[in-house]
């Protein structure tokens, strides 16, 4: 998976996680984005919280990301804190001639 372009692969990720949240309210949303499972907005306050790992604010709104060889570890956290999750590939636009 290629790393994230900054401009455009961030709008496409907002969008996707707005688009994503608004069809699954109750439901904490990891995306896997490059070698990360990264959280967005409310949801990354929440892991950061349950997980013990760090908030941080990027391009105007909320991240919390751990990388995805760690998924096994993670999940079960959340699975056991009460979340209802939701994981999530970054879907891109296909490239021209593709």
């Amino acid at each position: 998976m290629k790393p994230v372009e900054k401009d455009n692969d961030i709008r496409t990720i907002r969008k996707q996680y707005e688009e994503l949240k608004a069809k699954h309210p109750d439901a904490l949303l990891l995306f896997r984005t490059g070698d990360f499972y990264t959280s967005f907005e409310e949801d990354a306050v929440r892991a950061a919280d349950s997980l013990g790992i760090t908030l941080t604010t990027q391009n105007g709104f909320n991240e919390a990301a751990f990388p995805h060889h760690a998924l096994d570890t993670y999940l079960p956290r959340l699975i056991r804190c009460g979340f209802r999750v939701a994981i999530c590939d970054l879907i891109s636009a296909p490239k021209k001639g593709r």
